[in-house]
């Protein structure tokens, strides 16, 4: 009866630590897709950006992580997330290599929203050199010149 009792107690108090467990645990482990790397760019050994993406069920997710350029003395890295559906990553090339092409690359801007991120392109010129920024609520991506560009989006 005693050894009953004591099991039975101890299937109890098993349920209640796994039930504990799964309803208020504050780190859970998620399987996150495969990540490919689409295009990445450096400086030394200081990444500026890196453009990756993962299937994730029936769409393409991309992620460009870039170095703020908002701080000088520290690095720090903030990520846009945006899918791929309606070639939206052929779009957003598109739309940055026409701000490093246009006749004054100083007066182009365009303001977008990527993911639910709004995106400002700017064009930028310094010493003849074209080149195209970006920015964000959060910071900006240094300008970066043409063939930077192609070698994020890997083209």
């Amino acid at each position: 009866m005693k050894n009953s009792k004591l099991l039975s107690l101890f299937v109890v108090i098993l349920f209640l630590l796994h039930f504990h467990n799964d309803v208020y645990s504050q780190i859970q482990i998620i399987e996150n897709g495969k990540k490919t790397e689409v295009g990445k760019l450096k400086a030394g050994y200081i990444t500026i950006a890196e453009l990756t993406y993962s299937i994730e069920e029936k769409d393409t997710v991309y992620s460009m992580i870039y170095r703020n350029a908002k701080y000088s003395q520290i690095d720090s890295y903030e990520t846009l997330t945006f899918s791929g559906e309606g070639n939206t990553l052929n779009t957003l090339f598109d739309l940055m290599q026409k701000a490093i092409l246009s006749e004054n690359p100083k007066e182009y801007e365009v303001t977008i929203k990527l993911g639910i991120e709004p995106l400002i392109i700017k064009g930028y010129k310094s010493m003849g050199v074209k080149g195209v920024q970006f920015l964000t609520s959060k910071g900006w991506l240094a300008p970066i010149n043409e063939t930077q560009l192609k070698k994020l989006f890997g083209k």
